[in-house]
């Protein structure tokens, strides 16, 4: 879709988020997300190959937090394109990532480890083979055990340069010509408590405290614990449909009450950007909550990406009546976790008054009726 000359494209991601934008002045792209390994080589791999065949290269890759369905994606394009100075699949300027350097502060100088803690830290580590999720069933991809960090500061990558201090954490403005971007999440207060989480395991498996060095096993370490220790509880999805003549549900759900916040730490560390450009407000939330910054939003959007997929654990009810809003995006297959939530559904079509269109990247069935395909993306 574009909107004032801003292109936005939401690449199939099954549950997950890989979202596409371009900026025609100052001619700046970004890639927010990755998806999975698989919607890395079914679509965004192709569709960055005739990007970088226009002449074109990504300004920024932003990877709002360690989730599957974000990271790895990205993890297959960096390990198929190699070192940043000679980019085999798309020139890229710079990539956004809070990994465990951005959480941990100052480490020693790495230094030599006892082969049990070598072997406690590779458990950890991301596997070698991945479950990728699509069209409700398991897909099983095989990409590297490397991990984010690994495969930035492998490849040369500029990583975290537009931040303060290589951190990309709130109150933080960034100007790219007529681009503005203001980080809105995380805090460092969400930042640390990853960091005690994971001190807090590693300590009880060592069963005793550990000097954190630069040994990149590490980083491998905390990747892989938020990988593989916070999954999300998959939920029963009922099917929606809406016609003029049924709207039953409808009402049913815009009255639900408020539904207990996200806590899940690592949606709550997502890096959720509110993107202003020229006349435009665009909010990109990735999984974190919208409660966690709302008092801070402005009262209207032109766009706004639903957050962890239209859960209604991440967005309150009140906002969505109380903000107007052109375009909601919904990215999900809707196969996986209940997204989206019913009463986001309902209350964005009971409260908008035909003002704001919902817009989606499937034809997901129990959406039937409700929103438009994002046909843009042409595979």
């Amino acid at each position: 879709m574009e909107i004032n000359g801003v292109t936005i494209q939401m690449l199939p991601a099954a549950s997950g988020d890989c979202i596409y934008l371009e900026f025609p002045d100052p001619d700046f792209r970004i890639l927010i997300d990755g998806g999975y390994a698989k919607t890395y080589h079914k679509y965004l791999k192709k569709f960055l190959l005739n990007l970088a065949a226009e002449g074109k290269r990504l300004n920024l890759i932003v990877v709002t937090h360690i989730d599957n369905d974000h990271i790895n994606g990205i993890k297959s394009l960096l390990q198929e394109n190699g070192n940043a100075k000679n980019p085999q699949i798309i020139g890229i300027d710079e990539i956004w990532f809070n990994g465990l350097d951005q959480c941990i502060g100052a480490r020693k100088s790495e230094q030599t480890m006892t082969f049990s803690l070598e072997n406690i830290l590779e458990s950890m580590s991301p596997s070698q083979i991945n479950l990728d999720y699509e069209n409700g069933s398991q897909n099983i991809s095989y990409i590297s055990g490397c991990h984010l960090a690994q495969l930035i500061q492998s490849g040369d990558y500029r990583w975290n340069i537009s931040t303060q201090n290589s951190l990309v954490c709130k109150e933080q403005t960034i100007l790219f010509g007529d681009l503005k971007i203001k980080i809105l999440n995380p805090t460092i207060k969400i930042l640390n408590e990853m960091k005690e989480d994971w001190l807090h395991y590693l300590s009880e498996k060592c069963h005793k405290n550990i000097e954190i060095t630069k040994a990149i096993l590490f980083d491998a370490a905390f990747e892989g614990f938020f990988l593989n220790n916070e999954i999300d509880v998959e939920i029963e999805q009922e099917e929606i449909s809406y016609s003029d003549e049924s709207s039953n549900w409808l009402d049913e759900y815009t009255e639900n009450k408020e539904t207990e916040m996200d806590s899940k730490t690592t949606n709550c560390s997502s890096i959720a950007l509110l993107l202003e450009y020229k006349n435009l407000k665009m909010l990109f939330p990735g999984d974190s909550p919208i409660q966690l910054f709302e008092n801070e939003l402005p009262e209207e959007f032109d766009l706004i990406k639903l957050p962890h997929h239209g859960s209604v654990k991440n967005i309150s009810l009140e906002f969505i009546k109380n903000t107007k809003v052109k375009y909601y995006l919904l990215s999900t297959d809707g196969n996986r976790y209940g997204h989206p939530g019913k009463a986001v559904i309902a209350n964005i079509i009971k409260h908008t008054e035909n003002n704001t269109k919902l817009i989606k990247n499937y034809n997901v069935s129990l959406l039937t009726g409700l929103g438009e395909l994002d046909e843009s993306y042409n595979g």
